[in-house]
């Protein structure tokens, strides 16, 4: 705890240093002044000194008297006290009586000892910055504020430590390529655990059952439910026997272990992805990445490859704390984490899922036969329960070490053995020292029902009042956190609060644990959601200590650990931004967590977290007060919407954001919205309304000169008529995005229009512009670095030649770009790859190479949700079955593809049925 030394004379100052006392412990802090002493100047030098060493802060307050000398000394106390500070290296706050400050005649020393304090002033002004005072309460503001800047030079290098250890550790993560059997710290370091063999055999029996995919560990809270996964991975971890009852787990070759915890890693696919990748190591983890990004790739699609990687070996994933994910009925909320977790129970592979709910996991009816459920309804048996409150007392200085059978059998049946009560009853013990274990088991109002919540509100009652501010704080923060986080959140209101010790008081009285790996300390749930109702809910603007103010300054506290956009490479680079969003939205500070949003928005679209923009959209949807942020939010819904095929609702929030960007006049948000919904339509089949808007955003972008703007809606103009089979038109709009792009330097449209005209050159039949222009694309995409693009324009270009029956070129460039598709995980892209390559084949009646890529193509159409490729591919696999007069399967595969017709692609599978008719006679 930070100390701080008030020197003075005494007789004279003493109301000055009464305030300046009292601000400071105001301030929580430790203040050592000479009323700690004797009330007289003639106090005891070496104490006075010992005292100033052991000091962080030196206050020097100095009006017109030198002080005491004491005998055998030639200076006096006061200035032995400040140089004793010098020698000793303490921060020197200095201040000076104004001299033009009316004083007393009396309090002011002439003679020798006038002629001293003028020196000793007059010294002080020469070496430090001084500051001068003319009353009590000018002095205590000034030393308020000078601690407080003092406090807050130390905050910020503490900050800057911080940020410092967490990018030495980014670095160390990224060079860590290698597999990391175990990924993230176990939830619990379980250093007290009882009993539970039953459970813990149960377990075991089930995770060493190949058959059963999924298991639930379930109770109300305080169970110990975490305890008791964590016992048995954290022996699975180490390789050794889990308990005497289980003859299972010492022959397990466990190939990896993950833990997740929604209070700290959260739960959400992406970052099972992310871990997973960081479990099997590179490759695979470059893979992953590169699959999650993919646009073309559905979450289901995401899901099966995820556990295809891990197929081959023994995985075991925790999710701790489910219930926090859960909707009302039992339910998996997010789309991603319950695709992943009903697919882990029915797809075969290596994955294990172990679960800790305080509610029961509502499954698909289909997933059910995999899962299994082992409820903590009961507390621990009385002979467990006694043994671990007296193990919960190593020191014997709580009373439950000797305290009488009775007492403790009682104190068992009370809590009815739950785990957590248990603590706290010794937590409140080592709190209060008056407290005791029979007064305790007096108060049964403290039981019941509800007892380990009723123990929670008597044990935070107890803490002193630094504490509770510690758990208040572990509360708003809602996930492990370091000592440096905690002291930045209380620094405003109570900056001298020693948070070490209290840490430690907290910790060793069970109400905060603590890990010695990451040197961070979090709240058990119940004790979570207690502190913080306590906090004051007053959402007003202002200073005071409320959860609006705390969860703005936690904001605050990740907005400083920001990384520049430079070193965005995942997104844990992004992690401060996603936790100051949470708190900014928590605050109900909305116009700036959108702001926050449109700031990362970008990246997170590039690496493929649409999903995740879509939720946090939601999150802010309705209660932005700025109309224009609120419309922006709502386009930007649209397009991740639009990115994960949900066109309806992309199509909804693209209308609503038109209608506030009318009522506002903003022709150019107008016209982007205008284009983006074009978009959308045309994505959905629907050309004409597609043209439509985007003839009418096209008007608007030349009208108010934005050529920009203007391009873009051409080249999705010029796609549209190109899907209407209207390829004059398609080409002048493409060719004059074109120029555009190229009179403005934008390299990608350049390459979007490129590519483009080359497509409708080669449907409108001219081959020859038509690889001119996709040479050229493929040429400024290999310079941009563009490896989608690239891949994109040479399946075009295998396309163009097989159109032109040159079938070898055709297979040579789509080869060429295969790894391309495989390495950046866009699955339609490899899907098309194959279909143009399999159709070669075909060709060249090479039935037997063309079944074989058209099967793979259609597999992964049906995946991405591709019904052009889908109905392409069955199609040409009719034909094969045509050819070979396998009649049965070419009507099977005509059928299916048939569910794949659209008005105007239909005359193809009922040309194919018609053939199939013929040959049937």
């Amino acid at each position: 705890m930070t100390k701080i030394y008030v020197s003075s004379t005494y007789s004279d100052l003493v109301k000055h240093r009464q305030q300046v006392y009292d601000v400071l412990r105001k301030m929580r802090y430790d203040v050592i002044a000479m009323e700690d002493y004797v009330a007289t100047d003639k106090r005891p030098l070496d104490k006075c000194l010992a005292d100033v060493a052991s000091c962080h802060i030196y206050v020097g307050i100095f009006a017109w008297r030198y002080g005491y000398v004491p005998p055998g000394q030639e200076r006096s106390i006061t200035e032995l006290e400040y140089r004793q500070a010098s020698k000793c290296g303490l921060e020197h706050l200095i201040f000076l009586l104004d001299e033009d400050a009316p004083w007393p005649r009396s309090k002011m020393e002439s003679g020798v000892g006038g002629e001293k304090i003028e020196a000793l002033r007059a010294g002080l002004a020469r070496e430090h910055t001084v500051q001068f005072f003319e009353s009590s309460e000018e002095l205590a503001g000034q030393v308020a504020a000078s601690v407080a800047e003092w406090a807050q030079a130390r905050l910020d290098a503490d900050m800057d430590s911080l940020r410092v250890r967490r990018d030495q550790a980014d670095r160390e993560r990224r060079e860590m390529r290698d597999r990391q059997r175990v990924v993230n710290v176990r939830p619990l370091d379980v250093a007290h655990f009882k009993d539970r063999l039953r459970e813990i055999q149960a377990l075991c029996d089930h995770l060493a059952d190949s058959s059963v995919r999924l298991v639930s560990v379930v109770g109300r809270g305080g169970m110990g439910k975490t305890a008791l996964v964590s016992k048995v991975l954290a022996d699975l971890e180490h390789g050794i026997k889990t308990s005497e009852v289980s003859e299972t787990s010492e022959v397990w070759q466990v190939d990896g272990i993950l833990y997740l915890s929604a209070r700290s890693t959260g739960l959400g696919l992406e970052r099972i992805y992310i871990d997973v990748g960081r479990m099997l190591g590179e490759p695979a983890a470059s893979k992953l990445a590169a699959r999650w990004a993919a646009r073309d790739a559905s979450l289901k699609s995401k899901v099966e490859y995820l556990l295809e990687t891990m197929r081959d070996g023994l995985y075991f994933i925790l999710l701790d704390g489910l219930e926090d994910e859960l909707t009302e009925d039992g339910a998996i909320a997010e789309e991603g984490l319950r695709l992943f977790v009903e697919r882990c129970l029915i797809q075969p592979g290596g994955a294990r899922l172990v679960v800790t709910s305080r509610e029961e996991v509502r499954l698909a009816a289909a997933a059910l036969h995999g899962a299994r459920s082992i409820p903590l309804r009961e507390g621990l048996p009385e002979d467990e329960a006694v043994a671990l409150l007296r193990e919960l007392d190593p020191q014997g200085t709580l009373g439950l070490c000797d305290a009488p059978e009775g007492d403790l059998r009682r104190a068992a049946r009370l809590t009815r053995g739950i785990p957590r009560a248990l603590e706290i009853l010794a937590g409140i013990l080592h709190e209060d020292p008056t407290a005791s274990l029979p007064k305790l088991l007096a108060d049964e109002a403290k039981f019941g029902a509800e007892v380990v919540e009723r123990l929670v509100a008597a044990g935070y009652r107890r803490l002193g009042d630094d504490e509770r501010r510690i758990m208040e704080v572990l509360a708003v923060f809602d996930r492990p956190v370091d000592e440096t986080a905690i002291a930045y959140l209380l620094h405003p209101w109570f900056p001298g609060l020693d948070v070490r010790a209290g840490l430690r008081r907290l910790v060793s009285g069970y109400f905060v644990s603590a890990s010695r790996i990451t040197e961070e300390y979090s709240l058990h749930p119940l004790d979570h959601d207690y502190a913080y109702r306590q906090i004051l809910d007053e959402m007003g603007r202002g200073e005071k200590y409320t959860r609006r103010n705390l969860e703005l300054r936690a904001a605050d506290f990740y907005a400083g650990l920001r990384k520049p956009e430079s070193e965005w490479e995942t997104t844990a680079d992004l992690r401060p931004q996603l936790y100051e969003f949470d708190h900014l939205v928590k605050a109900g500070d909305y116009d700036q967590a959108a702001l926050l949003l449109d700031s990362i928005e970008a990246t997170l679209s590039r690496w493929g977290h649409f999903n995740r923009l879509i939720e946090m959209r939601q999150t802010l949807l309705g209660k932005i007060p700025d109309q224009a942020l609120e419309e922006i939010n709502l386009g930007s819904m649209g397009v991740a919407l639009h990115e994960v095929a949900q066109g309806n609702r992309a199509t909804a929030c693209f209308q609503k954001a038109l209608k506030l960007a009318r009522k506002a006049g903003s022709r150019q948000r107008e016209a982007r919205w205008l284009g983006h919904l074009g978009k959308n339509y045309r994505h959905q089949g629907f050309f004409e309304e597609a043209i439509r808007c985007s003839q009418q955003a096209l008007k608007i972008a030349s009208d108010i000169s934005d050529q920009q703007l203007k391009g873009v809606i051409l080249e999705d103009l010029g796609v549209a008529y190109r899907e209407l089979v209207q390829h004059e038109y398609s080409i002048t709009c493409l060719k004059e995005a074109l120029d555009i792009a190229r009179e403005s330097g934008d390299g990608a449209r350049e390459n979007q229009a490129l590519g483009n005209l080359g497509v409708s050159y080669s449907q409108l039949g001219q081959h020859k512009n038509a690889i001119r222009y996709l040479r050229e694309a493929i040429e400024v995409a290999r310079k941009a670095g563009d490896e989608r693009g690239k891949c994109i324009w040479l399946i075009n270009l295998g396309a163009t030649y097989l159109d032109m029956a040159e079938y070898n070129k055709a297979i040579y460039y789509c080869q060429q770009a295969l790894p391309i598709a495989y390495n950046i995980g866009t699955r339609g892209d490899e899907g098309n790859l194959l279909a143009v390559i399999g159709r070669a084949y075909l060709a060249q009646k090479e039935y037997g190479s063309a079944l074989e890529k058209l099967s793979a193509a259609a597999e992964i159409a049906d995946e991405c949700k591709i019904s052009i490729l889908q109905h392409a591919s069955m199609l040409a696999m009719a034909k094969i079955y045509l050819y070979q007069d396998e009649l049965n399967e070419a009507l099977q595969t005509i059928v299916l593809a048939r569910q794949y017709d659209s008005p105007r692609r239909n005359h193809q599978s009922a040309a194919l049925h018609g053939w199939h008719s013929l040959k049937l006679g």
